[in-house]
């Protein structure tokens, strides 16, 4: 009987000395899982200045509190003889809660990562393919549908072979006067694909697109051969062509994108960024496309100072790289978003810096994610296009807009007494309401949505770590942006333009004296003014 008494306390003593233990290695655990968060948010500066600080301080207070709490009072007292498993057990549930959280958050920081670098762009891809009329392409597989993608190579080499070994003989159209890289890196794989089958093609070159589509029709040619980023172009004027045509032949090339930021520090530098708004049909994503926005923010983050300045897709502009041949502004986004920035610069007389392009039915996913917008319009109007089919109202003054509603309010341009005109400047509304959506505090209720929303449909070469910078820069400083909105315009004209060929097009001719007023607009916003960069420069870096 006394045996059995003097082995209870033991055991007893052995329990508490397990239970804190236990509550110190989870400790160690939780302490290990912190500095370990710690690390990833300091090293990939998603947390910069004063809140990594604070963060910290908390984490590594708690943590401090926990260990002390263990040492002084998680020993067996005789006096305190609940005390101890008190003390043990809170410091237990603590590690295990705090673990679970760092866990959790590095869970969602990564991949809040992942998708901003989804949203990388380094390279562009182009499709140049070989159109036929639908009852002469040969379907390998007759269950198919006429319209399908091909996806294998071996697949789209048999159906080129198969449609051709059933004609007489092969003529294929070209325009030889633009793309001509792409075009004869095509035609030499044809040719290779073709000669090996014992077939020699016949090759006819035009100056436009319209002659050439039109023998298509009449049957005078049998292919054309062009970058698939004309096919809007071409739908312009044969909005039968999708439904009539198909491709029996497809070649992918990639290439590089060159132009690089000239900013060392995006929160003490000027930038600007070229927003670029793709004209593409359903929910695709094109690397080259007509660009229906095009929309310069000039950003001065030290002073706090955007300007947006809008230019028609239709402006009558040179095109970089293409022998500064005139053309709508539109069609330079088809050769590659470098010709279009280097146009506009050529045009402003500005460094741009950064790119962001997006499709248009990304807008709705993206403004639903923010849970909507505010803009301004300066006219009462309804839309006749949207998403969804739906007409919208809307007032003149302050609208509250969901996706859809905003893609209708800065597409639309019929039912406005400026046309083009007016619709660029819906278009600047509508960023600059996404703006004041995106720095306002509830957005980070919202991130995970709208990373989801942008990172299949937008594209951008703004580094990881400069949008993070970004983020803590609004973070220490919640003040409010200047944003102000200018627009080019210009007289109405028609025009034969580099893309189009021989036909004379509607175009829009540069007004001169507004060209330069815009062009000192954007120096005056870029000019920061001293004492601000100081103060910038101390709460950074002070914080």
């Amino acid at each position: 009987m006394t045996d059995n008494m003097n082995k209870q306390p033991k055991k007893r003593g052995k329990k508490k000395i397990a239970l804190m233990r236990i509550s110190f290695y989870a400790l160690l655990i939780a302490t290990a899982v912190t500095l370990a968060f710690l690390a990833y948010i300091g090293l990939n500066k998603v947390l910069t200045g004063k809140f990594l600080v604070i963060i910290a301080a908390v984490l590594i207070g708690l943590l401090c509190a926990g260990f002390v709490s263990v040492i002084l009072w998680g020993k067996r007292s005789k006096t305190h003889p609940k005390r101890s498993k008190i003390v043990n057990n809170i410091a237990i549930m603590m590690s295990v809660l705090l673990s679970m959280i760092l866990g959790f958050a590095s869970f969602y920081i990564m991949k809040m990562d992942q998708s901003v670098a989804s949203l990388q762009n380094t390279t562009y891809n182009t499709s140049v393919k070989l159109y036929c009329l639908n009852e002469v392409l040969v379907d390998k597989d007759p269950g198919l549908d006429i319209k399908r993608s091909i996806d294998k190579e071996y697949d789209n080499i048999m159906t080129l072979v198969d449609t051709v070994e059933n004609m007489d003989s092969v003529t294929i159209a070209y325009r030889d006067n633009i793309d001509t890289e792409n075009n004869n890196n095509t035609i030499e794989k044809i040719n290779e694909i073709l000669g090996e089958n014992g077939i020699t093609p016949v090759y006819e070159t035009y100056i436009d697109f319209d002659s050439m589509v039109n023998d298509l029709y009449d049957g005078k040619v049998d292919f054309i051969l062009f970058n698939d980023a004309f096919v809007d172009v071409i739908m312009d004027h044969f909005d039968d062509f999708e439904t009539k045509c198909s491709y029996a032949y497809y070649a992918n090339f990639s290439s590089d994108i060159l132009f690089t930021a000239n900013v060392d520090d995006i929160t003490k530098e000027a930038f600007v960024v070229y927003i670029s708004g793709h004209d593409t049909r359903g929910n695709r994503f094109s690397d080259t496309a007509r660009t229906d926005v095009n929309i310069l923010a000039v950003v001065n983050p030290v002073d706090k100072k955007v300007l947006l300045i809008s230019t028609p897709r239709d402006y009558y502009v040179p095109l970089w790289g293409q022998q500064s041949k005139m053309d709508k502004l539109t069609h330079a986004g088809v050769y590659g978003v470098e010709c279009a920035i280097e146009t506009l610069n050529a045009l402003y007389d500005v460094e741009i810096d950064y790119y962001v392009k997006v499709n248009f039915n990304s807008v709705v996913d993206i403004i639903d994610a923010l849970g909507g917008i505010k803009v301004d319009s300066e006219y009462e109007f309804s839309s006749k296009y949207s998403l969804s089919g739906k007409r919208y109202y809307f007032e003149e003054g302050t609208n509250t807009l969901s996706g859809d509603a905003a893609l209708a309010f800065c597409r639309e341009r019929y039912s406005l007494p400026g046309g083009d005109r007016a619709r660029g400047i819906n278009q600047q509304a509508v960023i600059k309401g996404v703006i004041n959506k995106v720095i306002s505090p509830d957005v980070v209720t919202k991130l995970t949505d709208i990373l989801d929303a942008i990172s299949d449909n937008v594209r951008t070469n703004i580094d990881t770590s400069s949008l993070y910078a970004l983020a803590n820069m609004q973070l220490i400083d919640m003040s409010p942006w200047d944003i102000t909105t200018i627009s080019a315009t210009g007289s109405d004209a028609h025009r034969t333009t580099y893309s189009g060929g021989s036909m004379e097009l509607y175009v829009m001719l540069q007004n001169e004296t507004l060209i330069n007023k815009i062009k000192g607009m954007a120096n005056e916003v870029i000019e920061m003014d001293a004492e601000e960069l100081d103060n910038l420069h101390s709460a950074i870096e002070g914080n």
